[in-house]
């Protein structure tokens, strides 16, 4: 294992070589593009404006991804390079080095998304690369790190692709309690698992409940300029509640710090899925939705769909 941290630090140095103002601010914004802020940015504007299930599958994925990241870092626990050469550190980050949550996330997200774009494959293979690439040059991932963040989104993109489908069936056909219930075990789990992590559990706990409380069913669809008020009215929503939450609750290493996070996190997921939708359904920038499925989906997935809604329907 040495030999391969050595190994990456040469790596590391050798990009920085190329360090400047301009490539350092350049690899800094690439870097965003992997950053939790910027999935909170995008993953909405697909389920408010685009499709309300492919948003829901992209949610629950990269969530699943990033609570597997942050267990696996805990597990292993290896000290970033600039934890380890302070020289190299032109870049920061917190918590632990292996694996690369920035180049796990960013393969997981864009590979969800690929097969649903024009050239979807080289657009995430481009940018999950060139993020994985910021890391290192900024000296707070080994490429090792990164290399590993690529291979468990691959996993997870594979086992998704291959048996997605059947689990999104199987959770359809549960009685909406059932869900919430289901929601609420996974969440739980998760937190007793890896207790330094209370974020991603609840905003799957959140956003779940939200699918399931009454009048947020609206439809993604309409034209562009209600698309884009939606998700201006949304996200300015999304904002206010992320900053100001954070500036309300205590900070990390202070008293009721977990639980709170967990509240501000639950919250959020309620508001994307509910909240918003809901208020979008009241001033007329939505319409309730059509029990239409998706083009792509399987009779089957169409009449389990149908069948059960929020939890007015069951």
């Amino acid at each position: 294992m040495d030999a391969i941290l050595d190994w990456g630090m040469e790596v590391i140095r050798a990009f920085q070589n190329l360090s400047s103002p301009v490539t350092d601010a350049v690899f800094t914004g690439i870097t965003f593009l992997g950053r939790e802020e910027f999935y909170l940015l995008i993953i909405p504007l697909v389920f408010w404006c685009f499709d309300r299930r492919k948003g829901i599958r992209l949610t629950v994925v990269v969530l699943l991804s990033h609570f597997i990241n942050q267990g696996l870092k805990e597990f292993i626990a290896l000290p970033r390079p600039f934890d380890v050469d302070p020289s190299v550190g032109i870049g920061h980050a917190t918590g632990y080095s292996l694996p690369s949550g920035h180049a796990q996330g960013s393969l997981t997200f864009w590979g969800m998304i690929a097969p649903w774009i024009r050239r979807g494959w080289p657009i995430a293979l481009v940018l999950s690369g060139l993020i994985g690439i910021s890391r290192v040059y900024l000296g707070v991932h080994y490429p090792s790190d990164v290399l590993a963040g690529w291979a468990i989104a691959g996993i997870i993109l594979g086992l998704y692709f291959a048996w997605g489908s059947s689990v999104e069936v199987w959770i359809l056909e549960l009685s909406c309690y059932s869900r919430l219930l289901l929601a609420t075990g996974i969440s739980l789990f998760m937190v007793l698992l890896n207790p330094a992590d209370t974020a991603t559990p609840a905003t799957l706990l959140g956003a779940s409940a939200g699918l399931l409380i009454p009048g947020g069913d609206f439809s993604a669809a309409g034209p562009v300029q209600r698309r884009v008020l939606r998700y201006l009215l949304g996200i300015a929503g999304t904002v206010v509640l992320y900053v100001g939450l954070s500036l309300l609750f205590p900070g990390k290493g202070q008293t009721g710090y977990a639980l709170l996070r967990f509240i501000r996190h639950t919250v959020l997921g309620l508001w994307i899925t509910f909240g918003a939708p809901w208020v979008f359904l009241r001033i007329g920038l939505a319409l309730p939705a059509a029990r239409e499925a998706d083009s792509d989906d399987s009779e089957q997935n169409r009449s389990a769909g149908e069948a059960r809604g929020s939890c007015d329907d069951s």
